[in-house]
């Protein structure tokens, strides 16, 4: 057993000394012993900073050692120690850089702009303060911890239960002494979560309430039933407020990813570059859970087409069960994989044709929902302000196909272009990205920052997508074990990015917006890997990228 030891230091301002477990961790004594939760814990291996709070102490510790950092040096400083999903790292450099400024006694150049001054996030200062309290950051009198055992192989039945140690999915659960409980957890989709833990518990949707605590990034990743059925079976069991935690280890191991989709696709283009027909089969592992299979396989037909106006289509597509990780919903939805495919026929259309990488411009053509084959009931507009009902379903008698259903159907599509500039090392095959241009038409821009970190933050996502992340599994276990190797994009690896928008408003937007969030990571890796093969002739079929494939 480990001795305790004295330890003294000065935290906010106040001097502590106190005696502690040697093993304890300064992580631990702050959140727990000192109660400050604003210290959050990413992992324990020390691959990875946290969000925010991470961010704030890796920029101040810069600045203390050097005042007047390059955007280079911040780049650099950041990089191999802190990670960031939601930014492309743009605005947090902007953000060190501004800091250094005025601790320099200069004016700083980061002003409210006009537009956004209505639209700031009223959590900004609580977030970066560390007052945001997260599901593991709460504790409740008479709580009780639980641990999950997962089974150590992918498929099996169950004989006897060995408890094992696990501890950043979180969330709790408190009974409410009728056979009722409310699950307290940072998800996507309340409602769901509802349907779902009623049915798995065989209880009514009444007695289950969920309530959404703070989510932090998610994009998608919090639209599942993880163990919220577990939280409330065991406050309902055991009548008490019960918390789990997943250790990162166990994240990784059960927490849904992307889908892997496999594409046979077939163009046919006319002389003069038109598309004139498109055939394709598409195959999507779901993993052992079917999560949002249905609606990623649906939204990767939708978009294996791209933007691009083809008379003729035939586009099949299949979820498969498999023993690996379930596949869920990730930003892009399954359209980042079709895009990556459709750009790349493109190309290579465009490129035999001509000897020039130029793409067909017969991008998109208005028809009427009576045209597209299916049995559609009705059909109409309704401009706001005015609202009007649409029914969810119908009866079988209302169409021509028996299963059918009345769904609402999405016409305020996102479009964006995109450039890369990339260097590639032919003696590693290592592939730089040195610049993107991304340009978006979101309708009508209602918060300029806000933009520009959807941008800029896609990107980012794009630029690992294409390059570096990697989830591996054999045989139904994973291989990739810690945060670090999942080949997340780091701040010295992320490329400048120039943003533009256009404007185009729609005219039944909300003041002519259209949708932004997950359009600019779709782009980013066929726009690198088209501008790999200018740059190498090599043209890439699979994603990440082989560097080996890139060797001369």
């Amino acid at each position: 057993m480990a001795a305790d030891i004295t330890t003294a230091f000065t935290v906010n301002g106040s001097k502590i000394i106190k005696k502690v477990n040697s093993e304890k961790t300064l992580l631990d004594f702050l959140r727990s012993d000192l109660k400050l939760t604003g210290v959050k814990k990413g992992c324990n291996n020390g691959d990875c900073g946290s969000c925010t709070p991470g961010m704030i102490m890796t920029g101040t510790g810069l600045l203390m050692e050097n005042p007047n950092p390059s955007r280079t040096e911040i780049r650099e400083f950041i990089g191999p120690r802190n990670i960031c999903r939601c930014t492309g790292y743009q605005k947090i450099v902007d953000a060190v850089e501004d800091a250094g400024r005025v601790l320099r006694g200069e004016k700083s150049l980061l002003t409210d702009l006009p537009d956004d001054a209505s639209l700031r996030r009223k959590d900004t200062k609580l977030k970066v303060t560390g007052k945001v309290k997260y599901a593991d950051d709460i504790e409740i009198e008479g709580m009780i911890y639980g641990k999950i055992k997962f089974s150590d192989i992918p498929s099996g039945t169950l004989r006897k239960l060995i408890p094992g140690d696990t501890e950043v999915e979180s969330g709790y659960a408190v009974p409410d002494g009728r056979g009722g409980v409310g699950i307290y957890y940072p998800t996507q989709a309340i409602f769901d979560d509802q349907r779902q833990v009623s049915g798995a518990l065989g209880i009514y949707e009444n007695k289950v309430r969920v309530i959404q605590l703070p989510t932090g990034g998610a994009f998608g990743g919090k639209e599942d039933v993880l163990f919220q059925h577990i939280l409330a079976a065991a406050a309902i069991k055991f009548n008490k407020t019960v918390q789990i935690t997943l250790s990162r280890e166990d994240s990784l191991r059960v927490v849904q990813k992307k889908h892997g989709i496999d594409f046979k696709a077939s163009p046919g283009v006319d002389k003069t570059g038109q598309f004139k027909v498109l055939d394709v089969d598409i195959v999507t592992d779901t993993g052992a859970y079917a999560s949002l299979g249905h609606d990623i396989i649906e939204n990767a037909m939708s978009f294996a087409g791209g933007p691009y106006y083809i008379p003729e289509l035939r586009i099949n597509g299949e979820a498969v069960y498999t023993n690996n990780v379930m596949g869920g919903a990730m930003r892009g939805f399954g359209a980042n994989q079709a895009n990556f495919m459709i750009e790349s026929l493109i190309n290579m259309a465009a490129l035999k044709l001509t000897g020039d990488s130029v793409t067909d411009n017969s991008t998109g053509k208005k028809v009427a929902l009576s045209e597209l084959g299916a049995p559609f009931r009705t059909e109409f507009r309704a401009f706001p302000p005015k609202t009007e009902t649409f029914p969810e379903e119908s009866s079988q008698k209302d169409f021509t196909s028996p299963n059918f259903k009345s769904r609402r159907t999405h016409w305020a599509y996102a479009y964006g272009v995109q450039i890369a500039l990339v260097e590639v090392d032919e003696t590693t095959g290592k592939v730089l990205v040195k610049k993107i241009i991304t340009v978006s038409d979101l309708g009508k821009v209602l918060n300029k920052r806000a933009v520009e970190g959807q941008q800029e933050g896609g990107v980012v996502m794009g630029v690992g997508y294409a390059l570096t992340e990697k989830y591996v599994e054999e045989k139904g276990q994973n291989v990739t074990k810690t945060y670090g190797e999942l080949g997340l994009t780091t701040a010295d690896e992320a490329p400048e990015i120039i943003n533009r928008v256009v404007e185009v408003p729609h005219p039944w937007g909300p003041l002519g917006a259209k949708g932004l969030a997950e359009a600019p990571s779709l782009s980013t890796a066929p726009t690198i890997t088209n501008a790999i093969f200018d740059a190498t002739g090599v043209r890439i079929f699979d994603l990440p990228v082989n560097r080996k494939l890139l060797i001369k």
